[in-house]
Protein backbone atom coordinates (compact mmCIF):
# COMPACT_ATOMS: atom_id res chain seq x y z
CA UNK A 1 0.00 0.00 0.00
CA UNK A 2 1.22 3.35 -1.02
CA UNK A 3 0.43 6.92 0.34
CA UNK A 4 -2.06 8.51 -1.94
CA UNK A 5 -0.75 12.07 -1.03
CA UNK A 6 1.53 14.82 0.65
CA UNK A 7 -0.02 14.45 4.11
CA UNK A 8 0.54 13.78 7.92
CA UNK A 9 -0.50 11.18 10.07
CA UNK A 10 -3.32 12.99 12.66
CA UNK A 11 -4.42 9.39 13.88
CA UNK A 12 -4.17 5.44 13.32
CA UNK A 13 -6.37 3.12 14.82
CA UNK A 14 -7.08 -0.39 14.89
CA UNK A 15 -10.93 -1.20 14.58
CA UNK A 16 -13.11 -4.85 14.61
CA UNK A 17 -12.03 -8.33 15.11
CA UNK A 18 -12.99 -11.23 13.21
CA UNK A 19 -12.75 -11.18 9.75
CA UNK A 20 -14.68 -12.94 6.92
CA UNK A 21 -13.48 -12.94 2.81
CA UNK A 22 -13.29 -9.53 1.50
CA UNK A 23 -13.70 -11.18 -2.05
CA UNK A 24 -16.81 -10.60 -4.02
CA UNK A 25 -18.51 -13.55 -2.10
CA UNK A 26 -18.08 -12.53 1.04
CA UNK A 27 -18.83 -9.09 -0.08
CA UNK A 28 -22.36 -11.06 -1.92
CA UNK A 29 -23.46 -12.41 2.12
CA UNK A 30 -24.22 -8.89 3.20
CA UNK A 31 -21.91 -9.31 6.16
CA UNK A 32 -20.32 -5.82 5.65
CA UNK A 33 -16.60 -6.85 6.07
CA UNK A 34 -15.53 -3.54 4.71
CA UNK A 35 -16.88 -2.05 7.96
CA UNK A 36 -16.71 -4.77 10.52
CA UNK A 37 -13.42 -6.98 9.37
CA UNK A 38 -10.43 -6.03 11.32
CA UNK A 39 -9.05 -2.50 10.32
CA UNK A 40 -6.70 -0.27 10.33
CA UNK A 41 -7.32 3.74 9.91
CA UNK A 42 -4.94 5.84 9.27
CA UNK A 43 -5.74 9.95 8.91
CA UNK A 44 -4.15 12.33 7.04
CA UNK A 45 -4.42 15.64 6.51
CA UNK A 46 -2.64 17.11 3.51
CA UNK A 47 -0.70 20.99 3.64
CA UNK A 48 -3.88 22.42 1.98
CA UNK A 49 -6.10 21.03 4.78
CA UNK A 50 -7.80 18.41 3.01
CA UNK A 51 -8.40 15.53 5.24
CA UNK A 52 -7.94 11.45 3.71
CA UNK A 53 -8.54 8.75 5.72
CA UNK A 54 -6.58 4.96 4.38
CA UNK A 55 -8.42 2.12 5.81
CA UNK A 56 -6.87 -1.43 5.47
CA UNK A 57 -8.84 -3.74 5.78
CA UNK A 58 -8.02 -7.20 6.72
CA UNK A 59 -9.39 -10.83 5.29
CA UNK A 60 -10.63 -13.97 6.16
CA UNK A 61 -7.82 -15.47 8.64
CA UNK A 62 -5.85 -12.70 7.72
CA UNK A 63 -5.10 -10.20 10.75
CA UNK A 64 -1.57 -9.37 9.42
CA UNK A 65 -1.63 -5.74 7.62
CA UNK A 66 2.13 -4.87 8.20
CA UNK A 67 2.62 -0.93 8.46
CA UNK A 68 6.52 0.20 6.85
CA UNK A 69 6.12 3.71 7.83
CA UNK A 70 7.87 4.87 10.94
CA UNK A 71 6.88 8.67 10.80
CA UNK A 72 4.32 11.18 10.71
CA UNK A 73 5.50 12.64 7.38
CA UNK A 74 4.36 10.67 3.87
CA UNK A 75 4.98 11.36 0.64
CA UNK A 76 2.66 10.60 -2.26
CA UNK A 77 3.33 6.92 -3.35
CA UNK A 78 5.62 6.01 -0.06
CA UNK A 79 5.00 2.47 0.80
CA UNK A 80 2.72 2.82 3.92
CA UNK A 81 2.59 -1.07 4.56
CA UNK A 82 1.43 -4.53 3.04
CA UNK A 83 -0.58 -7.30 3.56
CA UNK A 84 0.96 -10.74 4.37
CA UNK A 85 -1.83 -12.45 2.11
CA UNK A 86 -3.51 -9.33 0.24
CA UNK A 87 -6.58 -7.69 1.06
CA UNK A 88 -8.04 -4.69 0.39
CA UNK A 89 -8.08 -0.73 0.96
CA UNK A 90 -10.56 2.10 1.27
CA UNK A 91 -10.01 5.52 0.48
CA UNK A 92 -11.80 8.15 2.34
CA UNK A 93 -12.08 11.65 1.26
CA UNK A 94 -14.13 14.73 2.23
CA UNK A 95 -17.31 15.20 0.25
CA UNK A 96 -17.53 17.39 -2.28
CA UNK A 97 -13.54 17.67 -2.26
CA UNK A 98 -12.66 15.39 -4.71
CA UNK A 99 -13.80 13.96 -8.38
CA UNK A 100 -13.17 10.30 -9.19
CA UNK A 101 -10.85 10.15 -12.14
CA UNK A 102 -13.17 8.88 -15.37
CA UNK A 103 -11.13 5.92 -16.49
CA UNK A 104 -11.39 4.23 -13.39
CA UNK A 105 -13.36 1.51 -13.59
CA UNK A 106 -15.36 -0.94 -11.14
CA UNK A 107 -13.79 -4.37 -9.95
CA UNK A 108 -10.48 -3.36 -11.90
CA UNK A 109 -7.03 -2.67 -10.11
CA UNK A 110 -5.51 0.06 -9.94
CA UNK A 111 -1.76 0.67 -10.06
CA UNK A 112 0.89 2.62 -8.13
CA UNK A 113 1.30 6.10 -9.89
CA UNK A 114 -2.16 5.66 -11.68
CA UNK A 115 -4.62 8.89 -10.45
CA UNK A 116 -7.83 7.93 -8.58
CA UNK A 117 -9.06 11.08 -8.05
CA UNK A 118 -8.43 15.31 -8.88
CA UNK A 119 -9.31 17.98 -6.26
CA UNK A 120 -12.04 20.08 -6.69
CA UNK A 121 -11.64 23.98 -6.22
CA UNK A 122 -14.68 24.91 -4.27
CA UNK A 123 -15.19 28.24 -4.55
CA UNK A 124 -18.30 29.59 -2.21
CA UNK A 125 -20.33 32.39 -3.33
CA UNK A 126 -23.27 34.39 -1.39
CA UNK A 127 -25.64 36.40 -2.61
CA UNK A 128 -27.09 39.26 -0.33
Amino acid sequence: MHSPADAVVTKQYELGGKSISVNKWGLALEHSPISTNYRIVTELKQDDGMYIALVKVGAMWVHTIQLSHSTSHLKKGEEVGFFNFGSTVVLLFEKRKVSLNEKLKRESFIRVGEPLANKIDVKFHTSV
